[in-house]
């Protein structure tokens, strides 16, 4: 999933820019570790970074964006770090539809489903092949990742982070 959140907040610049060039690198990786978990904390809170609740689900039970675990887990194997960036991503193809919403026309392609009702009465399991077709999907925003500005909190694990490696106590 593409996108990039850069950090404008001067007392995080200011932060950073105390650290010796040997220090970037190991700083990086923990504020790596530090954003994944607050990612992590994102799908089991069901909130965005910056708190706000997502929408509920419609159509079946349980938490969003967790059916599979697929989307959650493949955010720390995605994560990076070097000496003067952490990139946090998803190599789901589906993401950015959750990260942004999505309102509009969706493919469906061919498949086939097994149903146990028909006309809201059980009938015996029957498995019944689909057409490929268009349905309008109305896809609600759930963002995971930050989008336009870095929260407070995940500012905060920056300038933790520098004062940890500073020496300097919490």
């Amino acid at each position: 999933m593409a996108g990039q959140v850069q950090i404008k907040d001067k007392t995080v610049l200011d932060a950073l820019r105390k650290l010796e060039k040997t220090q970037l690198a190991p700083a990086m990786a923990t504020i790596g570790q530090r954003w994944t978990s607050r990612t992590m904390l994102a799908f089991d809170s069901q909130r965005s970074p910056g708190g706000a609740p997502w929408p509920k689900l419609k159509t079946r039970v349980g938490q969003a964006l967790r059916h599979t675990g697929r989307l959650r887990s493949s955010i720390p194997a995605s994560t990076r770090t070097g000496e003067d960036f952490v990139e946090l991503g998803t190599n789901v193809e589906y993401a950015a539809i959750h990260q942004f919403g999505y309102h509009g026309p969706m493919a469906v392609p061919a498949h086939t489903r097994k149903i146990t009702k028909a006309w809201g009465k059980p009938i015996a399991p029957k498995t019944v092949n689909v057409k490929a077709h268009t349905r309008q999907a109305n896809i609600p925003a759930r963002p995971f990742f930050p989008t336009k500005t870095l929260p407070a909190a995940w500012k905060q694990d920056v300038l933790t982070t520098v004062k940890q490696i500073m020496g300097f106590p919490d």
